[in-house]
């Protein structure tokens, strides 16, 4: 699969999932935004991502939406901006690669962009940022090369991309943002060890796993 995507194993790994709402909720979960993070969206998103909105705010993140207008006058008016290195919270944009309602594809030089920090002038303070691009409606008809471009999260949908079978999709991460990935639930064979007498386990360390 993630060959499909130009992407090597070395820089990213795959979860299967049961479809793009799963693996967006995987990460609304599992997020962790560290302080005052900020969960930004575009308001032209999937339902599945507002309904991220009540989960990152039980973890302590603010949430803001950008609209067309909004998100396009950052974008491409805000010219270069210096890379953020102060790591004092995270925050995360989610946004489509291509919007469902109307086939719009949206620029994907926006992932390097919000990395850069870009969008520190929409939450008027400073941030380490990460990118969750929702690629379900995008990858059926357009490439999307993770060489070149290089989101944290990527949700898709196998049936949107082969049209069969349904419930079944993939998380892709990028193995250097695993690590603000938080586990909340195991169960199966997603544990190396766990006790029943005492609540004591030990998760794989493979993230896919």
């Amino acid at each position: 699969i993630l060959d499909l995507f130009n992407a090597s194993s070395e820089e990213y790994s795959l979860i299967f999932t049961s479809g793009a709402t799963a693996s967006l909720k995987c990460i609304a979960e599992s997020f962790q935004f560290l302080g005052s993070g900020h969960f930004v969206y575009l308001e032209n998103n999937h339902t599945s991502v507002l309904g991220m909105r009540d989960v990152v705010e039980k973890n302590g993140a603010k949430v803001k939406s950008l609209s067309f207008n909004d998100a396009f006058e950052i974008f491409e008016n805000n010219g270069n901006i210096p890379l953020v290195t102060e790591e004092t919270n995270n925050s995360l944009f989610v946004y489509p690669a291509q919007c469902n309602f109307s086939g719009l594809k949206y620029p994907l030089k926006w992932i390097q962009d919000t990395h850069n920090g870009i969008l520190n002038s929409a939450i008027n303070g400073k941030s380490k940022w990460f990118v969750l691009l929702d690629a379900a409606g995008f990858v059926g008809t357009s490439p999307l090369d993770l060489s070149i471009y290089k989101p944290d999260f990527v949700a898709l949908s196998f049936y949107k991309m082969f049209g069969y079978p349904t419930g079944i999709g993939a998380l892709i991460v990028k193995n250097s943002s695993a690590r603000f990935m938080e586990k909340v639930y195991y169960g199966g064979g997603t544990v190396s060890m766990a006790l029943s007498s005492k609540n004591y386990h030990v998760k794989r360390e493979c993230l896919h796993e």
